[in-house]
C-alpha cells in the first residue's frame, strides 16, 4: 500500500515538474520575443535555454511528435535538411557553409517552440509582450526622429535595421486593427495602436519593405472584415491615400525612387546600380544567372557570396545577400530547395485553414508578411526576422485542435 501511495506521489510530482517546465518555456518564448526587438544577445540566450528545457522534457516534446501533429514542423525540418545536404557539394569554404547553415537554425526552433505555446495563457503573454515592445519601438523611433535620442545613418531603432523594424511594426498595425474589431471594449486603444504603426512605417522609419507589407495587410484586413460594397469603397480610399502620400509627402522620397528605378529597369532591363532599388535589381538579375548555371541542386550551402563575387567581378559591387529569400535558397540549394520552401509556405497555409476565424485571420496576415518579405528580403536568413517568424509561426499558424500532452 505504501509503495502504491509513494508511486502516486512521485508521479504527481513528476507531472507537476513537467507542467512548470512547460510554463517556464512559455515565459522564455516571451523573453525571446523581447530580445528580437531589443537585444540580439537576449534572443540567443533565450533560444538556447528554450532548447535545453525542451530537451529535458523528453519524448512528449520530441521532434517525432511535432512532425506527426504539425506539417509545418515537418517542412521546416525538410528545408533545414536540404540546406544540410548542401554542405556536401559546392566550393564554399567550411566556415562559409556552416555560417549559412547556422543562419537558418530558426527552422529547427519551430517544432521546439510549438509545445510551449499550446496554452492560451502563454499565448496571451506573448501577445502582451508584442504590444508592449512594439509601442516601445515606435516611441524610440519617434524620439529619434524628433532629435530627442541620438540617431545613426542606417536609421536603426533599438539596434534593428530600418527593414526589420518596419516589418515588425507593419504586422503590429494589422494585429491592432483586428483586435479593435474583436474587442469593442478596447476598440479605441487598438485603433490608436494601429494609427501609431501606420504613422511609424510611413512617416518615421520608412522601410519600403514594411510599407509594402503594411499596404498588403491593410488590403487583406479590408477583404477579411467587410462586405463586397464596403470593400470596394475602402480599397479605393486606401489606394487614393497611398497615391496622395507618394505624390505629395516629403517622406515618400524612397518610394518615388523605387518606382523610378522599377520603371527604368522594366524599360531597359538594366538595373540602375547607383540607387538602392537599382542595386537590389542588380542582385536579383545576377542571382538568377547563378541559378541558371546550376538549377537543380544549386551551388551548395554557403556558396552565395563566393559565386556572386565571381559574376560581379566586373564592377566590384559585392553582396552576401541577394535581398530575396527565394533567390538565396535557389542559389544555395537549387530548385529542389526552392520547392521545399514553397512546400513550407503551403504547409503554413493549410495549417492556417484549420484554425477558427480569429486566429486564422492573424495567421493569414503572418503568411502574407512572410511571402512579401521573402520576395524583397531574406527574413529567415536574417537573425532578428528569422527568430521572430519562427516564434510567430508557432504562435499563429499551428492548429490547437491536437494538443501536446504535458503530463
Amino acid at each position: 500500500m505504501q509503495e502504491s501511495m509513494l508511486s502516486i506521489i512521485t508521479a504527481d510530482r513528476y507531472a507537476d515538474t513537467r507542467e512548470k517546465l512547460y510554463l517556464f518555456g512559455g515565459y522564455l518564448c516571451a523573453l525571446m520575443l523581447l530580445g528580437v526587438y531589443c537585444s540580439t544577445a537576449l534572443t540567443v540566450i533565450a533560444s538556447v535555454v528554450i532548447l535545453l528545457v525542451w530537451l529535458s522534457l523528453g519524448k512528449s516534446a520530441s521532434l517525432i511528435e511535432a512532425v506527426q501533429r504539425q506539417p509545418v514542423a515537418l517542412w521546416a525540418l525538410l528545408l533545414y535538411g536540404v540546406l544540410l545536404a548542401g554542405l556536401l557539394y559546392g566550393n564554399a569554404s567550411h566556415a562559409e557553409a556552416l555560417d549559412t547553415l547556422k543562419k537558418y537554425r530558426e527552422l529547427l526552433l519551430i517544432p521546439v517552440l510549438i509545445p510551449f505555446l499550446d496554452r492560451a495563457s502563454t499565448r496571451e503573454w506573448i501577445w502582451r509582450v508584442l504590444i508592449a515592445v512594439s509601442l516601445l519601438s515606435i516611441l524610440v523611433a519617434a524620439l529619434t526622429q524628433f532629435g530627442l535620442l541620438p540617431s545613426n545613418d542606417a536609421g536603426e531603432v533599438l539596434g534593428k535595421s530600418r527593414i526589420t523594424h518596419s516589418i515588425l511594426i507593419a504586422f503590429f498595425g494589422y494585429y491592432c486593427l483586428h483586435k479593435a474589431v474583436d474587442e469593442p471594449e478596447r476598440r479605441w486603444a487598438y485603433f490608436v495602436g494601429a494609427a501609431l504603426a501606420i504613422y511609424d512605417v510611413f512617416f518615421l522609419v520608412q522601410g519600403r519593405t514594411g510599407q509594402l507589407i503594411l499596404l498588403a495587410l491593410l488590403l487583406l484586413f479590408i477583404w477579411q472584415r467587410f462586405e463586397a460594397r464596403a470593400r470596394v469603397l475602402l480599397v479605393v480610399a486606401a489606394v487614393a491615400m497611398a497615391g496622395a502620400y507618394v505624390q505629395f509627402s516629403d517622406k515618400a522620397d524612397r518610394i518615388r525612387e523605387g518606382i523610378e528605378d522599377t520603371v527604368a529597369f522594366a524599360r531597359s532591363l538594366t538595373p540602375q546600380a547607383s540607387t538602392s532599388m537599382g542595386q537590389r535589381y542588380t542582385f536579383w538579375t545576377r542571382s538568377i544567372s547563378l541559378v541558371a548555371e546550376k538549377p537543380l541542386l544549386g551551388h551548395g550551402t554557403g556558396s552565395f557570396a563566393r559565386e556572386y563575387a565571381r559574376v560581379a567581378s566586373r564592377d566590384g559591387m559585392q553582396t552576401s545577400n541577394p535581398h530575396s529569400e527565394l533567390l538565396m535558397i535557389a542559389v544555395n540549394v537549387g530548385l529542389v530547395g526552392l520547392v521545399v520552401y514553397l512546400g513550407f509556405l503551403y504547409a503554413l497555409i493549410r495549417s492556417a485553414r484549420m484554425l477558427s476565424d480569429v486566429p486564422r485571420r492573424l495567421a493569414v496576415g503572418l503568411i502574407v508578411t512572410l511571402v512579401v518579405g521573402s520576395v524583397f528580403n531574406s527574413p529567415l536568413y536574417d537573425h532578428a526576422e528569422g527568430h521572430w517568424f519562427a516564434l510567430m509561426i508557432a504562435l499563429c499558424c499551428v492548429s490547437r485542435d491536437q494538443r501536446f500532452q504535458t503530463g
